[in-house]
């Protein structure tokens, strides 16, 4: 077994805070110690919270630093035509749900695809601002929600 590094919150791991350290472990899956649940897509700080405007969460990090899936799904887009979000990739999930990560560098899955929960999906890019983005928003039913009460 690997160590994994987690924080506690409300007496439970937070997923997705940590990666073993082994070199056999596949590079391309984010560990976490949640049975089940969604994991952050990245690991970097939260500088813009949910409102009805951004429709989701701005991640910062460095330019190059991966995206993980926060949940097992199915790619439906990954590609650019969507001036506004950059290269972008869309999952479908269970239940209703879609996850989209927008002003990637790299997309590193294709449409049609399944991804698993962990699974690195892409690199960050830029903002419009030029600083190092993920913009980050998940949809259930169509409509726009907070995707921190998904993945806390």
């Amino acid at each position: 077994n690997n160590p994994v590094t987690t924080t506690q919150v409300n007496g439970q791991p937070r997923p997705g805070t940590g990666i073993p350290n082994s070199t056999n472990t596949n590079s391309n899956m984010h560990s976490d110690n949640a049975a089940n649940g969604w994991i952050m897509p990245t690991d970097g700080n939260v500088m813009q919270m949910y409102t009805t405007a951004t429709k989701g969460v701005d991640f910062t990090g460095s330019v190059g630093q991966p995206i993980y899936a926060v949940a097992d799904g199915k790619v439906l887009y990954s590609g650019s035509k969507l001036a506004e979000y950059g290269n972008l990739i869309i999952i479908r999930h269970d239940g209703g749900y879609l996850s989209a990560y927008s002003h990637n560098k790299n997309n590193l899955v294709n449409e049609g695809s399944y991804v698993k929960r962990g699974q690195k999906i892409a690199t960050m890019g830029v903002g419009k601002t030029g600083e190092p983005l993920l913009h980050f928003e998940v949809r259930k039913s169509g409509k726009p929600i907070d995707p921190l009460l998904i993945i806390k």
